[in-house]
């Protein structure tokens, strides 16, 4: 049995505040003796009037006391889809395929965010690469401030890399062919002005840069490139089968990428690192480790995740590994994360993304997270069931966030948003938004800091709809109390 905290339409006081029929603000009116003023005006968010006070601030994204603020002063915390979106006309652009939150580069007191136009990796012919595009968003106005375009199908993964010594980069793969020449993919990293400071490139595998993400450091951070499709040079030649895969930890050294450490799969068809992401210390050497994903051989069909250990060397240090026997069209791990979702404790948890989990004896198929301590103790799973068959659910992305002292792990699929936390060793929902259309495979991306207005933001990329909209998150005002949950056979 897992205890869930669903969202409830009216939990949060999302009608007018002064909706007459709702009782709490019966009881409200009752004792204040004033009464709400019903106009043409309030009947749905706008602020109404109780005599001479305005209305209490509510969390619903607008601006209920007229004080010129947002969801300001509640005592839990507020999280809304915000009605906002930016959307480019031509569907078709593939808007929204890869985007990431950067800091404030306007200095309007916002952050900003790149957002990559470029088709779907399932279309890539890495043989005719495509054009792709990066654009610099303010995320105040949501206006474009400039575009960079690139050839390679640029734009199909994204990161935010700060070197040391101020360079702050972002970084983009442009994974397909490039040329006449047997160079397969290239990762480029340019400054905010759109200036390219130094490219990395691969001459041995297809797919180079699909997948970035980052590695933190104390002194300067590294950007971490995947390269599922790379062969070990000789195993063709003694007949082996599938490719190993490598992924690639890259500093910035007198302005030039420079490979730091290979992480390098041990057998043809482990195809490692389709995703990898950065993590705490799971066997206590010191020395943060990794998460990421790979085969069992060349003949499995069944993606497994693995922790592997941070310290260098010649061989992959496999730590731990995950699977599930649950069929899920080869989808476990399609997103992985890291964070102290359970704040009483002083370790970190493990969450692994299955948009897809075949529904046994007629019940309909789920999207699932499954969770784990980050010393390998199972923790139960959060699942969401799929409105058809062919779409694929919660756990396509996460990200995780954090909010005042706790940290959430957010987590899109087709037609839901869910903001999920732990606490007494169970899964707990904090917000559900289920408004998103579907068959779509959103993708998310979070700001590291509170802009001015003291939100945060989470963008979801609508790659299908050319669309991004955002998540805005206020922590309490004070320690929030918390609710029952809803107990789910």
């Amino acid at each position: 049995m897992l205890n869930l905290l669903q969202h409830e339409p009216n939990q949060k006081l999302k009608l007018s505040s002064c909706d007459p029929s709702h009782p709490f603000l019966l009881i409200f009116m009752f004792l204040t003796m004033s009464a709400c003023q019903l106009t043409e005006k309030n009947i749905s968010y706008d602020a109404c009037l109780a005599g001479e006070a305005p209305c209490p601030e509510v969390c619903n994204g607008e601006d209920d006391d007229e004080d010129g603020l947002i969801d300001e002063s509640l005592s839990e915390a507020c999280i809304v889809l915000s009605s906002l979106k930016l959307e480019r006309g031509d569907q078709s652009s593939g808007f929204g395929r890869a985007l990431v939150a950067v800091p404030d580069v306007t200095g309007d007191g916002t952050s900003d965010l790149l957002v990559s136009s470029s088709r779907a990796p399932a279309e890539i012919d890495y043989s005719n690469p495509e054009e792709g595009a990066v654009s610099l968003i303010d995320g105040a106005s949501l206006q474009i401030i400039r575009t960079v375009k690139y050839g390679g199908d640029f734009g199909q993964s994204l990161a935010v890399v700060n070197f040391g010594d101020d360079n702050l980069l972002w970084c983009s793969g442009a994974p397909s062919k490039e040329g006449e020449n047997s160079t397969f993919g290239r990762v480029l990293c340019l400054d905010f002005e759109g200036n390219v400071v130094s490219s990395l490139r691969s001459e041995s595998g297809k797919g180079f840069g699909l997948w970035l993400s980052t590695r933190n450091n104390e002194d300067q951070n590294q950007l971490m490139i995947s390269e599922p499709q790379w062969q070990k040079e000789g195993d063709n030649d003694e007949g082996a089968v599938g490719s190993r895969g490598r992924a690639l930890l890259v500093s910035l050294q007198e302005s030039n990428l420079t490979i730091d450490q290979s992480i390098e799969g041990s057998n043809p068809g482990q195809k490692i690192a389709e995703r990898i992401i950065s993590i705490g210390d799971s066997n206590e050497d010191g020395i943060n480790d990794f998460l990421l994903t790979g085969y069992a051989d060349s003949e499995s069909e069944q993606r497994q995740v693995w922790v592997v250990s941070g310290e260098e060397g010649a061989n992959l240090n496999r730590l731990k590994r995950f699977s599930t026997p649950e069929d899920t069209a080869g989808l476990f791990g399609e997103s992985l994360a890291y964070g102290k979702f359970d704040s009483s404790l002083d370790y970190g948890l493990l969450a692994f993304g299955a948009p897809y989990v075949e529904g046994k004896d007629d019940a309909l198929s789920l999207g699932r997270i499954y969770f784990t301590s980050l010393f390998g103790d199972p923790l139960g799973t959060s699942s969401a069931r799929l409105q058809s068959e062919t779409e694929l659910g919660l756990g396509v992305s996460m990200v995780t966030v954090k909010l005042g002292e706790q940290e959430l792990l957010v987590s899109a699929g087709a037609g839901i948003v869910r903001v999920i936390y732990f606490k007494d060793g169970q899964a707990k929902v904090l917000e559900e938004f289920t408004s998103l259309p579907s068959g779509i495979r959103p993708v998310l991306s979070a700001s590291q800091t509170l802009d001015a207005d003291g939100t945060l933001k989470v963008w979801i990329g609508l790659p299908e709809l050319a669309t991004v909209r955002y998540l805005s998150l206020r922590p309490a005002s004070q320690q929030p109390t918390s609710p029952q949950p809803i107990v789910y056979e």
